[in-house]
């Protein structure tokens, strides 16, 4: 993801962990959204990624035994 004010732009990198999750966790998103979205990975056109679907929650499954995290609507 690129950000910055002015043109000038960084790169940002998330991770979202939890300590001591389970390895086999995994983001399951849910409530598909009308709108779709376009973005470009580097600076040449096989990066481009267009018509990406956008969603109003993610959960994630199988972070600890028995819970389960989501965000909040």
């Amino acid at each position: 993801m690129r950000g910055g004010a002015g043109g000038e732009g960084y790169d940002i990198h998330l991770k979202l962990t939890f300590p001591g999750m389970s390895p086999a966790a995994r983001p399951v998103a849910s409530d598909l959204q009308p709108s779709k979205t376009d973005y470009r990975l580097g600076n040449t056109v096989a990066g481009r990624r267009a018509n990406v679907p956008t969603y109003g929650s993610l959960r994630w499954e199988g972070v600890y035994s028995s819970i389960r995290s989501s965000n909040p609507r």
